[in-house]
């Protein structure tokens, strides 16, 4: 589904590992890196973590707790979204890439919103410096478990929010017209099924 949407988009992930230049591959391995750390980033505003805001200062107990679970699913599908465009570019083996994805050894087990909210914060640097999708992928897993997200809740907050970008295409996406209703849509259909909050 994301090599459809990003050939849609015009940039053919797919495509480019065996047909472009490594020059090629390794700017847009960096572009989607680069947007990963901005979906980082605002998953990480999903948690109360300004310990300067009236909420926190009122409610020592919220700092570093998660304000909306739905919110937060919302944008690490979002960097999934960018960590596979990544991952097409990758000149690993394919069969590396899926035994890495069905390890069952997620990685870092999370305890709490403090820790999901430190391996965010790693996640950061990890993709901004290294631009090694690989290693993304098991912190990824750990934050989507402990978010009680098992591997087809994943697929099927996926798919809404795949069915989301190609309506946004359909529409001529633009910075400027672009708007979260379809994002709050998806909260709402995943306000029913929540498990930590």
């Amino acid at each position: 589904m994301q090599g459809a949407l990003n050939a849609r988009i015009g940039v053919d992930t797919l495509k480019m590992r065996s047909d472009w230049n490594f020059g090629d591959r390794k700017m847009w391995t960096a572009r989607y890196l680069d947007e990963f750390v901005n979906e980082c980033v605002e998953a990480r505003d999903n948690f109360y973590h300004k310990w300067w805001s009236k909420e926190v200062k009122e409610n020592r107990s919220l700092l570093y707790t998660v304000r909306s679970r739905e919110k937060l699913l919302v944008e690490l599908i979002d960097m999934l979204h960018f960590l596979v465009s990544a991952l097409h570019l990758f000149d690993a083996p394919c069969s590396t890439i899926i035994e890495t994805l069905a390890d069952k050894d997620i990685g870092e087990v999370i305890h709490d919103d403090v820790a999901a909210y430190y391996l965010l914060n790693n996640l950061i640097g990890e993709a901004a410096t290294q631009w090694r999708p690989l290693l993304l992928i098991k912190p990824m897993r750990s934050l989507f478990r402990y978010f009680g997200m098992d591997d087809m809740a994943i697929y099927n907050v996926y798919e809404m929010k795949h069915a989301a970008n190609i309506k946004r295409q359909e529409d001529g996406y633009s910075v400027e017209t672009k708007t979260e209703t379809d994002n709050e849509s998806i909260e709402q259909r995943l306000g029913g099924n929540s498990g930590r909050a």
